[in-house]
């Protein structure tokens, strides 16, 4: 299972990422001068590039394509429960849902579920503001764990360091946002410059991020002394490599259609070349439908969302009454309490209780009684 994961990683997701297996070279064997340890810049920085992939709705199909029956859901409502996949069909619909439908565009963008709606803080105050940010959470751990701002890290990398913004991406306005950001060059945290650049040709990268991969992933295979490939033989080591993802999905679950190269999109790409897609256009109308569900489902949940939080504002005006309303009757009830104390006291000058001895009214109190035995 260890071998075949680390096949399927390296021969079939970091060449779709990176463009080619051009970037990654053979396998020479276990170097035991390698650091296989994972690098900062990568952990904090670089390898976090997916959370701008994210798409905001985690699509369910049948096995003939259409909406699941019990519809998509969006990902703010499924943090955290994984009761929709036990109660509502398992896993086979989202996965035909994850590899139907391509990712999000790896940049500066990120959809509301990763700014705002990032794990509901509580089921009472649901809405898209109710949850965390990862975009600024990304960008504080970096700050965080002192990592190097952008051109420092390209030097770092053997790269040109940018003498200008527009040097970091052709889109014009794009990198005069950036420069009002930080104005200088200096001050651009790697996460943000790393997603902002123009990506290598084939990849899903800027040129930083895809050095950074690509150095890490060398040292994690050639540091590890227990790799698939220093240990099998020949003839295990191409079986090892003819398990794909797409197949281990088939023998795993009841999507027995399941393509073998899942890391593209089959909506969109016809077929794979050389870990390109093969693009196909998609019909207006079918493009349409889709975004209208989409619009659909995002307005009935804010719509629900503005219901729940119109109905604890107005619980909570009436909690308020109903606390102002309790206080009163106490403080009613404690001024009527000495009322009727002060009426029972002996007013001056009528007898009262007190038993007198002597001409002098007992009275419990030490220097009073001995003042009238005087």
């Amino acid at each position: 299972m260890i071998a075949e994961t680390q096949s399927i990683m390296y021969n079939e997701y970091l060449p779709a990422l990176l463009g080619g297996k051009q970037y990654i070279p053979d396998y020479t064997g276990y170097k035991k001068n390698i650091n296989p340890g994972i690098s900062t810049e990568f952990s904090t920085a670089a390898f976090r590039y997916g959370h701008s992939e994210v798409n905001s709705v985690l699509f369910r199909l049948h096995e003939d394509g259409s909406v699941y029956k019990h519809g998509h859901v969006l990902l703010r409502d499924a943090y955290f429960k994984p009761n929709l996949i036990e109660n509502e069909g398992g896993i086979d619909p989202i996965l035909r849902g994850a590899i139907n439908f391509r990712v999000q565009e790896t940049d500066l963008l990120m959809v509301d579920e990763m700014r705002n709606a990032l794990f509901p803080t509580s089921a009472a105050t649901p809405g898209k503001s109710s949850g965390f940010d990862l975009a600024a959470i990304n960008i504080q751990r970096g700050r965080d764990h002192g990592i190097p701002d952008l051109n420092t890290v390209r030097q770092k990398l053997g790269l040109k360091a940018y003498t200008s913004f527009d040097e970091i991406t052709a889109d014009k306005e794009l990198a005069k946002r950036i420069q009002e950001v930080y104005g200088n060059l200096e001050n651009i945290d790697l996460f943000v410059g790393g997603l902002a650049e123009d990506h290598v040709t084939g990849s899903e990268l800027g040129e930083t991020f895809h050095k950074i991969l690509v150095e890490q992933f060398i040292r994690l295979r050639d540091g590890d002394r227990f790799w698939y490939e220093a240990h099998l033989a020949k003839e295990e080591i191409k079986e090892v490599e003819a398990t794909t993802m797409g197949k281990m999905i088939r023998m795993n679950t009841a999507y027995q259609d399941c393509p073998d190269d899942v890391f593209f999109a089959t909506q969109r790409c016809s077929g794979v070349k050389d870990h390109q897609c093969i693009p196909i256009l998609l019909p207006t109308s079918d493009y349409m439908s889709m975004q209208s569900q989409n619009e659909k489902l995002t307005k009935e949940t804010n719509d629900q969302d503005y219901t729940i939080q119109t109905l604890i504002i107005v619980a909570a005006i009436l909690g308020f009454a109903c606390l102002v309303c309790l206080l009163f009757a106490i403080r009613i009830a404690i001024y009527s309490k000495f009322t009727d104390n002060d009426e029972k006291k002996p007013q001056k000058g009528v007898e009262g209780p007190s038993n007198e001895t002597g001409g002098c009214a007992t009275i419990e109190m030490g220097s009073s009684n001995r003042a009238c035995e005087a």
